[in-house]
């Protein structure tokens, strides 16, 4: 990082005005952003780490949700029953907390499941709850949600938990202690094949009246979504995955023969995705994903071509450029950590000299 003055932060030295305050400051700034610069060496191993399990994270919930979403999809086991995939993260268009998939069954009584995916389970109350407050906010916005997605305003609202097999177990007694409401979907491996199954998951006391909020209204449900064969990579991203599972999707897309592609060459892979949005999201999330590809050092613009890209790589194979792409996120992310905290700091420092030039006057102040 140079350590060169800005615009800004010459004018911040002009306003010093005293030499002493000036050189004291400059001397103070260069001392700050070489202790950051080694406590970022120092950090680094670790903070390549922390951007590796973010990832990891991002993974292992894009698994359970495509297991989730996967039965209900046109190819899907249960799409004979009537069911519907309508989107994943509905209302993240409004900006707010929202739950990751919503289903729906539009005869004989129409109702709709919105369900939430958790990958890790590190405190099963505090995923309970979680979902819960989310639920509320499902029913804070359900006339828009029935006026958006299904144009019905008379269906009811039922809701999902899906998570690994090995948390399903926690989360029923969990979900069972905090009043029921909840469904419970397991993941995991089928035990002969290791194919990916999905199940609905039985609460511990079904006899008493928060047992019975547990199960789904439709009584086929519980009993068909039982050892399902499902899909842990049905879809690539969904609208709220990690930056990095998008920036994927550049190392699928097929060059021309000068090396070029297009913006609409990544549309159409982002459309494919993202299916179930509007296409100015849709428009949106390609641009955005081209700006970060840019910005990380993986394409850039061909001159005089403002819609044409190139990738900088020499990997052919989709899967060495997808860690290259790796590579390139994590440096770049870490870069600008490094940069936000510089600013950070950096505000706070001139915080302590704007008091001490506070405390003293110019000449021409005096007069």
């Amino acid at each position: 990082m140079k350590n060169s003055l800005s615009e800004d932060d010459t004018k911040f030295i002009n306003y010093l005005a005293f030499d002493d305050l000036q050189t004291e400051y400059i001397t103070k700034k260069k001392e700050l952003y070489h202790h950051l610069d080694q406590k970022y060496k120092q950090e680094e191993q670790s903070l390549r780490n922390k951007k590796l399990e973010g990832i990891e994270l991002d993974k292992d919930h894009r698994m359970v949700l495509n297991a989730c979403i996967f039965p209900f999809s046109q190819e899907g086991p249960l799409a004979k029953f009537g069911y519907y995939f309508i989107r994943a993260s509905p209302l993240s268009e409004l900006e707010i907390s929202n739950l990751d998939f919503l289903l729906f069954h539009p005869d004989p009584d129409t109702y709709a499941i919105f369900g939430e995916a958790k990958g890790q389970v590190n405190d099963a109350q505090r995923v309970v709850d979680q979902t819960k407050k989310r639920m509320k906010l499902v029913y804070d916005k359900q006339y828009y949600i029935k006026q958006n997605y299904f144009k019905n305003l008379n269906s009811e609202l039922e809701f999902v938990l899906g998570v690994w097999m090995s948390y399903q177990t926690e989360i029923v007694k969990t979900v069972q202690r905090k009043g029921g409401e909840i469904k419970v979907w397991g993941t995991g491996p089928q035990i002969n094949t290791m194919k990916p199954e999905l199940s609905f998951v039985r609460p511990w006391v079904q006899s008493e009246p928060i047992g019975k909020t547990m199960f789904h209204k439709d009584r086929s449900l519980n009993q068909e979504l039982a050892n399902i064969e499902t899909s842990w990579d049905y879809k690539s991203i969904f609208p709220d995955s990690h930056i990095f599972a998008k920036l994927s999707l550049l190392a699928w897309i097929r060059e021309k023969e000068d090396g070029s592609f297009e913006l609409s060459d990544l549309l159409e892979i982002v459309k494919q995705e993202l299916d179930y949005l509007e296409d100015e999201r849709i428009q949106k999330e390609t641009e955005h994903i081209l700006t970060i590809g840019e910005e990380t050092g993986f394409i850039e613009k061909v001159p005089n071509k403002s819609n044409n890209y190139k990738i900088i790589s020499r990997a052919k194979k989709a899967d060495s450029r997808e860690e290259e792409i790796k590579k390139k996120w994590i440096n770049f992310s870490i870069a600008k950590d490094n940069e936000a905290e510089r600013k950070e700091e950096l505000l706070k420092l001139q915080e302590k000299f704007k008091e001490k030039r506070s405390k003293r006057k110019t000449l021409s102040e005096y007069s």
